[in-house]
């Protein structure tokens, strides 16, 4: 059977009672009353497939459900989709009457959307159960709706980022390549210094290019792809450092490494993750203090680092530090990122097996951690080995 429209869906009751006789006169005061379409089921198995047409609600006699008619209703509640909770409102009868078979229903049901309704039961209040029932039945057809559109927004963002990243490449590389030539092969420096501002400000561009390449790959599905292949921790950070601290004559970075610091991983990807939480410690930090990086490999199966500045990050911030488009900046500093560094730093660790994390130990420290299994971890997609 075909799915409804969502006006006929939303007004839809839909009735399972035994005798035929009382599916009618609920639907006739249902009709009457709030203009509502009742469908009479005769069994548990006709509910079910008139379910999957949608309803607005569902109202069970709870003499219905007897001879295992529970389970199968449980079934199809619990196969909906993650926007929906269909309301079931259950006639029961006084306990004392029936207690031998009120218990199990009753149990089983409140796993589910379920208001109880004590028989006998004024037709007001019928009513006005079930106008309640629908009512909510069609906000959730609203957030529905808006979770459909936001999706789409989010999808066509992402394809915009992943088209306009890639259509910018080429221009980019033509300006660099200029720029490039100018300051490897002019003299004059009236042409140097903004040849120079130009190559500068084009390698930046072409990081937060890179950066939402990344993103979209990471959002549409296709992981964080690696180039795996046996490496040394030390010998990936250490250039990485000397050229923060080149770009950073304020800043001092110290390194101390300790155990076995080899592996297998991506050392490309690994350096873009030590140079992001590096260039955040010297870039957010107590200014005229050492970043210390701390490489470890004494754990015979992980390799840690860990980047220590003086400095914290407010409380506040830190539960979505590792969201996209997040900043760990105060208002006062200039930012000049799109803040997705940190997002695809723990992007690129996962993508190896392993884990990031930041903590505040001292009220005037911060220490990120990246943990990393010292053989990358099979991942389903993404991956490509080194040959």
């Amino acid at each position: 059977m075909a799915p409804l429209s969502d006006d006929a869906t939303e007004r839809r009751v839909l009735i399972l009672a035994p005798t035929g006789r009382d599916a009618d006169m609920m639907s006739e005061q249902l009709a009457a009353g709030e203009s509502l379409q009742c469908t009479s089921c005769q069994d548990v198995d006709r509910l079910v497939q008139e379910m999957r047409r949608g309803a607005g609600a569902v109202v069970v006699a709870q003499e219905g459900l007897n001879d295992g008619g529970t389970e199968p209703l449980l079934s199809a509640l619990d196969a909906q989709e993650h926007w929906s909770d269909l309301p079931i409102l259950l006639l029961t009868f006084p306990l004392s009457r029936r207690a031998p078979h009120a218990h199990p229903a009753v149990a089983l049901l409140e796993r589910a959307n379920v208001m109880l309704l004590q028989r006998p039961l004024p037709v007001p209040l019928f009513l006005s159960a079930v106008r309640s029932a629908v009512r909510a039945r069609r906000r959730q057809y609203q957030i529905r709706d808006l979770h459909h559109e936001l999706e789409r927004a989010v999808q066509l963002g992402e394809l915009f980022a992943s088209i306009l990243g890639h259509d910018l490449r080429t221009p980019l590389a033509a300006i660099k390549l200029s720029a490039d030539a100018i300051v490897r092969g002019s003299q004059d420096p009236a042409a140097l210094r903004p040849a120079g501002r130009i190559l500068n400000s084009a390698e930046r561009m072409a990081r937060m290019i890179e950066q939402l390449l990344d993103f979209a790959r990471v959002r549409q599905g296709s992981g964080i792809e690696l180039q795996l292949r046996p490496a040394h921790l030390d010998d990936i950070a250490r250039p990485v450092l000397q050229e923060i601290e080149a770009a950073n004559p304020h800043a001092t970075i110290e390194v101390r490494g300790s155990g076995d610091l080899s592996g297998e991983w991506d050392p490309d990807r690994l350096a873009q993750v030590l140079s992001n939480l590096a260039a955040n410690a010297v870039q957010h930090g107590t200014r005229g203090t050492t970043t210390t990086v701390e490489l470890e490999g004494t754990d015979g199966g992980l390799v840690r680092a860990r980047v220590r500045n003086f400095g914290t990050i407010s409380s506040d911030v830190l539960p979505t530090l590792f969201e996209p488009f997040r900043r760990t900046a105060s208002s006062a500093t200039r930012e000049r990122g799109l803040g997705l560094g940190l997002f695809i730093a723990r992007e690129i660790v996962r993508a190896h097996g392993g884990d990031i994390s930041v903590r505040t130990p001292e009220s005037d420290l911060t220490v990120f951690e990246v943990i990393l299994p010292r053989r990358a971890r099979p991942v389903p997609t993404g991956v490509v080995a080194a040959k």
